[in-house]
């Protein structure tokens, strides 16, 4: 350890605020002091608990440590302190941060529930010099994090741009149509809408190697066919299951659940298909990537899922699929508005993947910032 340094437990360092009564269903949305809960929100309340420079330690769930100067209240699920003097706050908070994968795996026990373990938090050991260090430390580490946290709002928002740009336009170039377009329903440029097979399937499941890919809502995402975690039936049961058959260009709809009316078309070089409890749709017309473009647009989730009937969760059933009204254009303009999306959508996966390599960056940058100002060499 640096010269001038020391090691002192926590529980020798920190001044524990007096336990709250407080739940989190006492909150409010305009009090006038922030109120601290086992979660990185916060929410507020109309009183106080205490007041300076305090840490509030989650005891519940997942190990989070956040820190307040000024008057502040929290709740009972949440552990307060302070420090004694000659120990800056602000210095154990940001030492406790270095190490918060530790305290969660080692600091927080139980079956249902997870809970920090008071005896053992009170024996971490850290490491503090002089008062004068300390401070110089957090400053250093406030600008740095400052800078952090800008840079990760920057990207956010230039992915947030981009998002928008794309939805921006998966809005316009559908509502905004040209001449020659026309609506149509979509049952009068198929031949067929129907659902899937519905009934007991795992006794027929097989082996990849030997079935056929029997796809479930769960494997119908927006634009693409998720194959991770796809069944396989034997093709004795595929042939039987006729009218469940799916091919090339045939678009599927989920039915129900969260994702209802989430839409793909299957483009995809598959032989042979089955499916289970998804509504599907067979074109005769029309360009199948168009539609399925159509059908995740705006104006189309709002029209199918306005549609839904059943339950207060809602249905997506045939008539709401057979019912759905397309705005149509000739094939060239379908091709050429198809074109447009697909670039418009890889320009924004792309910037999402840069978003991601400089939030992983900047993660990894504030580890190691961490990790050199608790080892005296910041």
């Amino acid at each position: 350890m640096k010269k001038g340094w020391q090691t002192v437990r926590a529980g020798d360092v920190i001044v524990e605020n007096p336990k709250s009564k407080l739940k989190v269903r006492d909150s409010i949305s305009d009090g006038e002091y922030p109120f601290y809960t086992s979660g990185v929100s916060i929410n507020s309340f109309d009183d106080f608990l205490c007041d300076g420079n305090n840490l509030f330690i989650a005891t519940g769930g997942k190990a989070c440590f956040q820190y307040y100067e000024g008057k502040a209240a929290y709740s009972t699920d949440c552990f307060s302190v302070t420090t004694r003097p000659g120990f800056a706050p602000k210095f154990l908070f940001y030492f406790l941060d270095s190490i918060l994968e530790d305290i969660e795996t080692n600091m927080f026990e139980g079956a249902a529930l997870r809970h920090l373990q008071k005896t053992k938090f009170r024996e971490i050991l850290a490491p503090f010099p002089p008062l004068a260090e300390q401070q110089r430390i957090v400053g250093l580490l406030d600008e740095a994090f400052e800078g952090l946290a800008t840079a990760k709002a920057n990207a956010e928002k230039n992915l947030q741009n981009a998002r928008a740009l794309f939805e921006s336009h998966l809005q316009s170039v559908f509502t905004q149509c040209g001449p020659g377009w026309v609506d149509t329903r979509l049952a009068d440029i198929c031949d067929r809408v129907s659902v899937g097979h519905v009934g007991p399937t795992s006794e027929f499941y097989c082996d990849p190697s030997e079935g056929i890919p029997f796809l479930r809502s769960q494997n119908v995402r927006p634009g693409k066919l998720d194959w991770e975690g796809v069944q396989y039936i034997t093709k004795e049961f595929h042939s039987r299951l006729r009218k469940s058959q799916i091919r090339f260009g045939d678009l599927l709809f989920v039915r129900v659940g969260a994702n209802r009316g989430d839409c793909c078309a299957v483009l995809e070089d598959v032989a042979e298909l089955n499916c289970a409890n998804i509504v599907f749709a067979r074109p005769t017309r029309g360009n199948a990537a168009y539609l399925e473009r159509y059908c995740q647009s705006p104006p189309g989730r709002a029209q199918l899922l306005g549609m839904t009937t059943g339950s207060a969760q809602g249905v997506i059933n045939t008539k709401s699929v057979a019912d759905l009204v397309v705005p149509m254009p000739n094939e060239s303009v379908q091709e050429k508005v198809v074109v447009r999306l697909d670039e418009l959508r890889e320009e924004t996966q792309r910037l999402a993947c840069i978003y991601e390599r400089k939030h992983t960056a900047l993660e990894a940058l504030k580890k190691s910032l961490l990790h050199q100002a608790f080892a005296g060499e910041l």
